[in-house]
């Protein structure tokens, strides 16, 4: 899995889920899941205003990842309001090589969101966004990367997820007959 899949699918599974609560919720919680997304040293301690903010883009992408696609237009413009309130800058150097880099400094609340926005790019130009998908069990909707050739893994586990959906179908197909 590429590192910038791997940073996007830790930020997307930082929502609410089952009985965990939201990670990004309050700065305690939030500097865990970033450093171990890798945006943000395990120190950092952000604003409210900017856990907020990235609160926005974090579930813009939820959508993106999850959602129709008439629904992305609405996230996509979302992620780009985000994106306004952030300053990137490009390094160039021989090779050639180019990278974004954020323009506040490190732990900022800026610097956080900006790294954010530097692997959404990096997933988008290096197409590991479409293989980022949420798990086809409504009460999982664990955000993971599709690994597979075809693209078709509906599951984020076959082994928890998949074989209990099926399970599920089959008796409810059996109770019908």
């Amino acid at each position: 899995m590429p590192p910038e899949a791997a940073a996007l699918i830790e930020v997307l599974n930082s929502r609410h889920l089952d009985s965990r609560p939201d990670l990004l919720s309050d700065p305690d919680r939030a500097a865990g899941a970033l450093a171990r997304a890798g945006l943000a040293p395990p120190d950092t301690g952000l604003e409210p205003e900017w856990l907020a903010v990235l609160r926005t883009a974090r579930d813009a992408l939820n959508d993106v990842v999850g959602e129709s696609e008439r629904e992305h237009q609405r996230a996509w413009a979302t992620i780009d309001q985000v994106a306004a309130r952030v300053g990137l800058t490009v390094r160039l150097a021989a090779g050639p090589t180019a990278q974004l880099r954020p323009v506040a400094g490190p732990g900022s609340g800026e610097a956080v969101l900006a790294e954010f926005l530097i692997r959404l790019h990096q997933a988008i130009t290096g197409g590991s966004l479409r293989r980022l998908r949420r798990c086809a069990n409504p009460v999982c909707d664990i955000a993971f990367y599709d690994g597979t050739r075809s693209r078709t893994q509906r599951w984020h586990s076959y082994a928890r997820c998949g074989n209990r959906c099926n399970v599920a179908a089959y008796r409810s197909r059996a109770r019908a007959d």
